[in-house]
C-alpha cells in the first residue's frame, strides 16, 4: 500500500518502506529517545525535509519542460519524463536546487535556533533542531561528489562536458576513490557509521560502473527501470529500448508493467518507430495516467495531424517545449488556424515560444486566413512588441477593411522602429489606406 498524492501538479508516491526507514532512523536519533510524540514529529520533518529536496529538481525540472514525478522509497527519487533538450548547464542547475532547498530550510531552522532562544528540552527546540539536522547537514552532504548524490551528478555532467556519454563512467571511479579514502580515514579515527556507509558507497559505485561497462546486470541491484529512465533523460532511444523491455519482463505488478510499457513507448518513439510506440502504449492496463503529449507526438509521426491536435490540446499548458514544433506543423498543415487564434488568446499563448506564434501567424496570413492571423498576431504583438508583427497586423486589417486599426497598426510599427519605406510603397495590401486623407501624414513620419 502506497500513499499518492499531488503538490504543485506533481506526482509523488510515497512507498510503505519509507515510514520504516525513518522510524530506524529516529531510534538511533538520540534527540527521540522513547517519546512516541518526538518520533512523529522526527517523521514528519524527515518526510517533508525529504520531499522538499525532491521538489527542488522536480520544479526546475518541471519549468524547462520535463514533466517530473517523485517516489519516496528507502530514498527520494524524481523521474523525468522526457518533454524538452535542455543544456548541460540547466540540467546542472536542477541538480543544484535539490540540496539547495535543503540547505535554505535549514539555515531558516538555525537562524530561528539562535534568534529566538527557547528550552533544548522543548519540542519546538527539539522540531527546529531536527529541520537543521535533516535539511542543512543532509543537503551539505549531498554536494560531496560521490554518486548517487547530487554532487556526483554534478561530477558526471562535468566529466560529459569533455568527454561525452563517459561522465557518469568516471564519475563511478572518482567516487570510489573518495569512498576508499573517506573509509580508510573513518577507521583510523573510529568512525564505524561513517566507515560503513563509506563502503556501501563503493559497492554502489563499483555496480553502477559495471552497468556502465558492460551493460545491465541483474545482480548489480541497479532497477532496470531506473537505468530506462537515466536513459530518457539522455535522448539514448536504444537503451530506453533495452531496459524498459527487461523491466517489462521483470514486472510482477499491473504498475510495474505499465510503467515499462510506458518507457517502452518513449524509447521507440525516439527511435523513429511510432507504430511501435503506439502498440507499447495499447499494451498499458490503465493504471497510469495518459501522456496526452506522447500520444499527439505519437499521432503527429504517423500523419494523424488532427488526432494530434486534439491531444495536444489536452496536454496544454503542459509539455509545450516539447509538443511546440509538432503542434506548429500540424496547425500549419491542417490550416485550423481559427482554433489556434482562440487557443493563443487564452493564457497557453504565454506558454508559447514567439517564433513557433509567428510561423502560424504568417501561415494564416499567406493561405487567405487573414481575420485568423490578425487574432494570431494581436497575441504576439502583446508577446514581443515587434515591429514587423504591428506591420503584419496593418497589413491584415487593411485586407480585411478594418482601415482605421490598419493605420494604428503602422504607427505602432513606427514607434517600434519599422522603417522599410520600401515595402510600405510597394506591398498591394496596404492599397486601400494609401487612398485615405491620413495617408500622407503618416508617410511622411516614416520619412522623417
Amino acid at each position: 500500500m502506497n500513499l499518492e498524492f499531488r503538490a504543485f501538479d506533481i506526482p509523488i508516491r510515497i512507498r510503505i518502506w519509507f515510514l520504516p526507514m525513518a522510524f530506524l532512523l529516529g531510534v538511533v536519533n538520540p534527540g527521540v529517545g522513547a517519546s512516541p510524540l518526538r518520533m512523529a514529529i522526527w517523521m514528519l520533518v524527515l518526510g517533508s525535509g525529504v520531499l522538499a529536496h525532491e521538489l527542488g529538481h522536480a520544479l526546475a525540472g518541471k519549468a524547462y519542460g520535463f514533466k517530473p514525478r517523485i517516489e519516496l522509497g528507502f530514498v527520494g527519487i524524481t523521474y523525468f519524463e522526457r518533454r524538452a533538450e535542455v543544456s548541460r548547464g540547466k540540467r546542472m542547475l536542477l541538480i543544484v536546487l535539490g540540496p539547495m532547498v535543503g540547505v535554505a530550510i535549514g539555515l531558516m531552522a538555525m537562524a530561528s535556533l539562535v534568534h529566538a532562544p527557547m528550552p533544548t528540552s522543548s519540542l519546538a527546540y527539539f522540531t527546529l533542531d531536527a529541520m537543521m539536522l535533516v535539511n542543512l547537514w543532509w543537503g551539505a552532504a549531498n554536494f560531496l561528489p560521490i554518486l548517487p548524490l547530487d554532487g556526483g551528478h554534478l561530477l558526471a555532467e562535468s566529466i560529459g562536458a569533455f568527454r561525452p556519454n563517459q561522465g557518469r563512467r568516471f564519475a563511478a571511479m572518482i567516487s570510489i576513490g573518495i569512498c576508499v579514502v573517506a573509509g580508510v580515514a573513518a577507521a583510523a579515527y573510529g568512525s564505524v557509521e561513517i566507515a560503513l556507509l563509506s563502503v556501501l558507497l563503493a559497492v554502489r559505485n563499483h555496480r553502477i560502473l559495471e552497468t556502465e561497462r558492460k551493460g545491465y546486470d541483474p545482480s548489480s541491484g541497479i532497477k532496470p527501470r531506473d537505468l530506462a529512465y537515466v536513459a530518457l533523460t539522455r535522448n539514448d532511444a536504444p537503451s530506453v529500448v533495452e531496459f524498459s523491455l527487461r523491466a517489462r519482463n521483470e514486472s510482477t505488478t499491473p504498475e510495474d508493467s505499465d510503467e515499462a510499457s510506458y518507457l517502452l513507448a518513449w524509447g521507440q518513439f525516439l527511435s523513429g518507430k511510432p507504430t511501435d510506440a503506439r502498440v507499447a502504449l495499447t499494451e498499458m492496463q490503465g493504471t497510469r495516467e495518459r501522456d496526452f503529449a506522447l500520444e499527439g507526438a505519437i499521432a503527429h509521426d504517423l500523419g494523424e495531424l488532427e488526432e494530434s491536435l486534439e491531444l495536444f490540446e489536452k496536454a496544454l499548458p503542459r509539455a509545450t517545449p516539447f509538443i511546440e514544433p509538432r503542434m506548429v506543423h500540424a496547425i500549419v498543415t491542417t490550416q485550423r488556424f481559427e482554433e489556434a487564434s482562440q487557443l493563443f488568446d487564452d493564457s497557453i499563448g504565454e506558454k508559447f515560444s514567439a517564433r513557433g506564434i509567428a510561423t502560424i501567424q504568417r501561415a494564416a496570413y499567406d493561405s487567405g486566413h487573414v481575420r485568423e492571423s490578425i487574432g494570431i498576431g494581436e497575441t504576439l504583438f502583446r508577446k514581443t512588441r515587434d515591429a514587423s508583427v504591428a506591420f503584419l497586423l496593418a497589413c491584415a486589417s487593411s485586407r480585411t477593411g478594418q482601415l482605421e486599426a490598419g493605420l494604428s497598426w503602422l504607427r505602432r510599427a513606427r514607434e517600434r522602429g519599422f522603417d522599410r519605406r520600401e515595402v510600405l510603397d510597394a506591398d498591394p495590401a496596404l492599397e486601400p489606406l494609401r487612398a485615405l486623407p491620413e495617408w500622407g501624414e503618416l508617410r511622411e513620419s516614416f520619412e522623417s
